[in-house]
């Protein structure tokens, strides 16, 4: 899995958290650069909205809102 996040972001900072307090070591972090005035492609092909988080699975697709990544990561 890989988790796509900003380290601006405090919804980003959640998930990484997450990744971190239960020791997910199958889970890559990429920090990603985003912006509203400049479209990040590398974001913006998983979430049409061009937000993160955004945790890509092998299984259930692409997962954005960090409530959701971080319940989906507790499983």
């Amino acid at each position: 899995m890989k988790l796509l996040t900003n380290r601006h972001s405090p919804y980003g900072r959640k998930a990484v958290a997450t990744v971190h307090e239960l020791n997910l070591t199958d889970v890559a972090i990429e920090h990603e650069e985003t912006s509203p005035t400049k479209k990040n492609t590398a974001v913006s092909d998983h979430n049409p909205l061009g937000k993160i988080p955004i945790l890509l699975t092998n299984d259930a697709g692409p997962i954005f809102d960090s409530d959701v990544i971080c319940q989906y990561l507790c499983q």
